[in-house]
């Protein structure tokens, strides 16, 4: 169950990163 937690973050964290890429 973890694991799946965990992917969701990193899930997050890319699109926030690719947000931010966009933004600039």
């Amino acid at each position: 169950m973890e694991e799946e937690y965990w992917h969701m973050i990193l899930e997050t964290l890319k699109m926030i990163e690719t947000k931010n890429l966009c933004n600039y």
